[in-house]
């Protein structure tokens, strides 16, 4: 940011004067930046227009709208903020509001997270992420959804968690079973603008805060890892893939439990055919007529009928969600009534759910190939499948795997019956029972 003398509105470097050009002393390096642009860029367009009306051409000049320089940065805004935090300490405890708002704000200005990461990373925020129990330090260990989060905790922080939390009724040691967000969604929203007000601060309380922290990222000491480096963004993309696709260990739990042992024959060699293309994670459907067509070849004939409706029922679930994993377990679905139980989707019932669910557990080993397989061949000028795709990944051979598997399939497959049935395209959730 350079120095405010340094400057100013565009004027020329050099003035005539009589005979002589001497120095302009009004010119600036640097120019200031335009509040706003558009507005500019539009009035003039605008007095264009109307100039031949009014005889005369009018316009503005762009030093008009350049604005004031943004104030920078400084130790003042951690004043600011350590002000503030002791004018809520100094509240009563009277309301919930008082004592969650001192338990936002330090924690934000003390572990150098704004007050927006804090809103991202809401669901992955809970009291197990202060480790109070490693001797004399105390760490905010969280492993959010773009950055991990490793910070010692200082002393002034402990003392407002343990606060917050004999308000709340708890231990003043958070557990490490309290992995629950620490904070709905609807609370964390209005907790900036709810934050008490204090006289003596020339700005919101939410400004002072994003100053301070902003101020202190230039100078954080404590472990932040920001997975910058292409092997650590990589990283990070696969927890949140895996996240995405994980479900509650307790729902596989009870499926595992509510379903007896599989009774699919592993060594079956069922076909299994692809009911549309895939590039670069994006779903691509074959066309009506590439459908009837490719149905019509590649299908057995008994089966062209129901081939048929499943493709225009992906085209139906298409525009209602573009969800790649609830259209990925919906094909799964389909191609299990076509080719096993040789079913409409719409005559399904409770009981198909069910051994759906032991398919998904331990599939046939033709409907299993490697990750990566293409689903059509290029070679052709027609559609034709690839004969080594199969709908299911080879995965390691362990129950928590499987049932963790067959369990997301489940519960996606369940989202997308409530979606149909709210539409009326089924009468029943087959999967609501499960």
């Amino acid at each position: 940011m350079p120095a405010e003398n340094w400057v100013g509105t565009p004027r020329a470097r050099f003035v005539d004067d009589k005979e002589d050009q001497h120095f302009n002393p009004q010119w600036r390096p640097f120019a200031r930046p335009i509040k706003n642009r558009d507005a500019h860029y539009k009035l003039n367009r605008f007095f264009k227009a109307i100039s031949p009306a009014l005889g005369h051409q009018l316009r503005i000049s762009p030093s008009e709208f350049y604005g004031e320089m943004p104030d920078l940065l400084n130790e003042q805004d951690l004043l600011r903020a350590e002000t503030y935090i002791e004018y809520l300490d100094k509240l009563p405890r009277s309301t919930i509001v008082a004592e969650r708002s001192l338990f936002v704000f330090s924690t934000c200005y003390y572990l150098g997270i704004t007050f927006e990461e804090l809103c991202v990373e809401r669901s992955y925020f809970c009291m197990a992420c202060f480790e109070l129990t490693n001797g004399d330090s105390a760490m905010f260990v969280m492993r959010g959804n773009y950055k991990n989060y490793r910070v010692e905790i200082p002393a002034p922080l402990v003392s407002y968690l343990k606060r917050y939390r004999e308000f709340l009724n708890l231990p003043p040691i958070p557990s490490k079973t309290e992995i629950q967000p620490a904070l709905s969604d609807s609370i964390l929203k209005k907790c900036m603008w709810r934050l008490p007000p204090m006289s003596d601060l020339p700005t919101s309380p939410s400004n002072v805060l994003r100053r301070a922290v902003g101020f202190k990222a230039k100078d954080l000491k404590n472990e932040i890892l920001h997975g910058n480096r292409r092997a650590e963004a990589s990283r990070q993309y696969r927890r949140s893939w895996e996240r995405k696709c994980s479900v509650n260990p307790a729902v596989a739990l009870n499926l595992a439990e509510a379903s007896q042992a599989p009774t699919v024959d592993r060594n079956s060699h069922l076909p299994v055919l692809p009911l549309f293309d895939m590039n670069n994670h994006r779903v691509l459907f074959l066309s009506a007529k590439e459908s009837y067509s490719y149905v019509e070849c590649n299908f057995p004939p008994q089966l062209v009928r129901l081939g048929l409706e499943a493709a225009e029922l992906l085209h139906i679930y298409a525009s209602i969600s573009s969800a790649r994993l609830k259209i990925l377990a919906l094909e799964k679905l389909l191609l299990w009534a076509i080719f096993f139980a040789g079913k409409s989707i719409f005559s399904l019932t409770s009981e198909d759910a069910q051994e759906f669910y032991k398919f998904c557990l331990r599939p046939p080993l033709a409907w299993c190939s490697k990750r990566g397989q293409p689903r059509f061949l290029s070679e052709s000028d027609k559609v034709l499948p690839n004969p080594k795709w199969a709908p299911f990944a080879h995965v390691q051979e362990n129950q928590s795997t499987l049932t963790l598997r067959a369990a997301r399939i489940i519960v996606w497959c369940n989202t997308i019956y409530k979606s149909l049935l709210e539409r009326d395209f089924v009468k029943v959730n087959i999967f609501s029972k499960i």
